[in-house]
């Protein structure tokens, strides 16, 4: 029996291209047997760079994209499993492969003004409850995927 994928037709500057979808898709290691998916992938990355971009709160994704607690489900699943940081890592090697270098960077720097650290730390509530639009990682990914 073959379900039927919800699709959403939207146009905004932060959606993906054909072309970075086709770079981006193999990097997610998704399962094509997962029952419970309903809502097309791209739509739900489309939504995670979106929040990215705008800053909206999760309640506030507009309607022709997915639902807001499928959409906070995968971003929050992704940040869990690492997925954000392992596509980030593929991208930079892309950008560098094309970019004529080598895909792993042979030296690096430490400014040592740019090091500091503080006694404060903040609590789990603070980081379990932060808001998407202050991930790095999925900055990291919006950035590299237009890059690549």
């Amino acid at each position: 029996m073959s379900k039927h994928m919800k699709t959403f037709t939207h146009d905004y500057p932060s959606d993906l291209t054909e072309a970075q979808w086709a770079k981006l898709e193999p990097l997610l290691n998704l399962d094509p047997n997962e029952p419970a998916r309903t809502y097309n992938v791209r739509d739900i990355c489309d939504a995670i760079f979106y929040l990215n971009r705008t800053g909206c709160a999760w309640r506030y994704l507009p309607g022709d994209l997915p639902p807001w607690h499928l959409v906070q489900y995968y971003f929050y699943k992704w940040t869990r499993t690492h997925t954000w940081e392992r596509i980030n890592a593929a991208l930079a090697r892309m950008v560098r492969q094309q970019a004529g270098r080598e895909s792993e960077p042979t030296a690096g720097s430490i400014d040592a003004q740019s090091v500091k650290t503080t006694e404060k730390r903040g609590s789990l509530v603070a980081t379990v409850s932060m808001p998407v639009k202050r991930s790095k990682a999925v900055s990291d990914t919006y950035w590299l995927i237009r890059s690549a």
